[in-house]
């Protein structure tokens, strides 16, 4: 697939781009959140550090993303318009973050979900590989 611009898309690959963005924003977003509470929660100085680490890194992931975003609609960057199944991946990655949050499982497995969601939309902007 070749990258376009903003100017070469179709209405639907721009909705489709923008579902592909928010999904993943609501993605981190969600991770972000949850990793806060569990450093609140969180039983030694140590392991809060680490989960504070993370949560540092997601924000920095965040920004980018939003720069990305930003990028995009000044015509400044071309993109791989989305698939359905990468959409369809990241709707399921957010859906995960839902599950992870309910079943109180592991930072790393939530951290994971998040960094899966930033490739697969890393992917959408070719430039980033």
């Amino acid at each position: 697939m070749s990258t376009k611009s903003k100017g070469e898309l179709e209405f639907a690959e721009i909705d489709d781009y923008y579902r592909a963005h928010q999904t993943t924003l609501e993605t981190i977003a969600k991770s972000i959140s949850e990793l806060r509470r569990r450093s609140a929660a969180a039983a030694t100085a140590g392991e809060k550090a680490e989960i504070e680490n993370r949560i540092v890194r997601l924000e920095d992931d965040l920004r980018l993303h939003e720069d990305k975003l930003t990028a995009f609609e000044a015509g400044r960057e071309a993109i791989e318009p989305p698939t359905e199944e990468q959409l369809e991946h990241l709707r399921k990655l957010l859906e995960r973050v839902d599950e992870l949050t309910a079943q109180g499982l592991a930072v790393e497995q939530l951290v994971g979900v998040a960094k899966d969601s930033i490739q697969t939309f890393k992917a959408i902007h070719p430039d980033d590989q």
